[in-house]
């Protein structure tokens, strides 16, 4: 896989700076109500679509990664690239 989370300069949460921690296209972070929420950066994975948001174990709020997964082919293994500058952690509507 090309996409590499640990690439990503900034994550932002409500227009605020936000402490993720990436490793390869997974990410972790933590929801509001204190408990983890992991996101997988693949296509139809958890947090990588509004259509397949990553569930809070606690609070049951939904969570994705913006830009979301893109539709195109992604870059090729040996070219790891960050999807964006600037990644931007966005609540599902139930």
């Amino acid at each position: 896989m090309g996409w590499s989370l640990s690439m990503v300069e900034e994550f932002w949460f409500r227009g605020e700076s936000a402490h993720v921690h990436p490793d390869g296209n997974n990410a972790s972070w933590t929801c509001p109500c204190g408990h983890a929420v992991l996101f997988v950066y693949q296509r139809g994975r958890i947090g990588s679509h509004p259509d397949s948001p990553s569930l809070c174990r606690a609070c049951g709020t939904g969570y994705y990664l913006m830009p979301t997964y893109p539709h195109g082919a992604e870059p090729p293994a040996g070219d790891t690239q960050a999807p964006a500058e600037r990644m931007e952690i966005m609540e599902a509507h139930r």
